[in-house]
């Protein structure tokens, strides 16, 4: 994924923005393949409109049935939307500063989740 989102970075100033569109995709296709669960929890992390519904449920269901674990879970799934929302925000702050040069920043989030892929691989 993150050779892809290179791949993307580098041909952005030279394509149109169809193929760094098309490229882009492919990295959502592989995340919405490979990460599906949050702690056991169903999670799709592309998009909001489920996870909102996963969170509203999990900490209802927690609250009703006074089960923490259940709310955890919910807690974890708002923590996740937050840093959604917070990565819309400043994308779209570094798009107005930078514009399509703003795509090289995704690669610090990217980098840092295949830093603790790795990490948890190996002390698995």
């Amino acid at each position: 994924m993150t050779a892809f989102i290179i791949l993307a970075i580098v041909i952005s100033p030279f394509v149109g923005p169809f193929l760094t569109m098309a490229t882009l995709a492919f990295v959502a296709s592989i995340q919405i393949g490979t990460f599906q669960k949050l702690r056991g929890a169903p999670y799709a992390n592309v998009m909001m409109t489920g996870n909102l519904k996963n969170a509203a449920y999990l900490c209802f269901k927690g609250w009703r049935e006074n089960d923490k674990v259940l709310r955890k879970r919910g807690q974890e799934t708002i923590l996740i939307l937050a840093s959604f929302s917070v990565g819309v925000i400043v994308s779209t702050l570094l798009s107005f500063r930078f514009l399509e040069y703003s795509l090289a920043y995704v690669l610090i989030p990217a980098l840092y989740v295949n830093y603790e892929l790795w990490r948890e691989k190996s002390l698995a």
